[in-house]
């Protein structure tokens, strides 16, 4: 009897504390979301599909090659490089001649302005002051003190920074989605693992609470196997939501929107 009154002293004290855990959990929540403290804050429990053991995920390859087209550093790299073989294409035009055309258009009006003691009247003059002009402008590059090769030196190599950068992007994005997969890998592994465990521990849990119930063991081997089996449902429940997580962040790189 006093083994039992020590093991409910013991589950209350576990109890208070994982109580004082989840206050201190939803603090750093409020403090995160820059929210005051709330009593009424309630968070909602998404219904989340069963994890299927032979479940399979699609390859971390697959992923890159889609998140090469959507991710946005990648496509402004892309740009920059873009922009900068048109600026090149641009420099190379100042080996060649240029052909420009212009206009001009002047008129004048002057209150003041009269022929004969009159005043000429505002159409009249218009009409008369207009003067315009068209004209042609061809221009040879000669010598312009390697101004044009300069030019083209500076884009080419702009272009070949730029293409270093998109390949640095490239390898980064890589990367960061082999950690990911895995992550997300070593997280099913281990959700795979904790049902079994689960599995086992409830049929284990079975046959010592039968013991227990005929009093072929004592209250210590009785928790024991309780704990044990709690252990196993904790670490299952872990494993579930951190595989979840896992996979948003997949979904992330793949472009799927994020949701529950």
């Amino acid at each position: 009897m006093l083994e039992i009154e020590a093991q409910l002293a013991r589950e209350e004290l576990d109890l208070v504390n994982a109580q004082n855990r989840v206050q201190l959990a939803y603090l750093n929540l409020f403090q995160l979301l820059e929210l005051p403290m709330a009593e009424s804050f309630t968070i909602e429990k998404p219904s989340l599909p069963e994890i299927q053991a032979n479940l399979t995920m699609i390859n971390a390859y697959d992923i890159f090659s889609t998140a090469i087209n959507v991710r946005p550093e990648i496509k402004a790299a892309q740009l920059r490089v873009e922009s900068a073989s048109k600026q090149l294409a641009i420099a190379k035009g100042g080996r060649y001649p240029s052909l420009s055309f212009g206009a001009n258009y002047y008129n004048q009006y002057n209150n003041q302005y009269k022929i004969a003691n009159e005043t000429i009247d505002l159409g009249t003059q218009l009409k008369n002051n207009s003067r315009s002009s068209l004209g042609l402008t061809l221009s040879i590059p000669i010598f312009n003190r390697f101004q044009v090769k300069n030019n083209i030196t500076n884009s080419e190599l702009q272009i070949a920074d730029y293409e270093y950068q998109l390949q640095q992007s490239r390898n980064v994005l890589r990367r960061d989605i082999e950690q990911v997969y895995t992550n997300a890998l070593a997280a099913l592994n281990r959700y795979i693992s904790s049902d079994k465990a689960v599995a086992s521990m409830k049929e284990a849990f079975r046959y010592t609470e039968e013991k227990f119930n005929v009093g072929m063991i004592n209250s210590v081997e009785y928790n024991q196997s309780k704990t044990n089996l709690t252990n196993a449902q904790s670490n299952l429940l872990q494993a579930k939501y951190e595989y979840i997580f896992r996979t948003k962040i997949l979904d992330f790189y793949n472009g799927v929107p994020i949701s529950l």
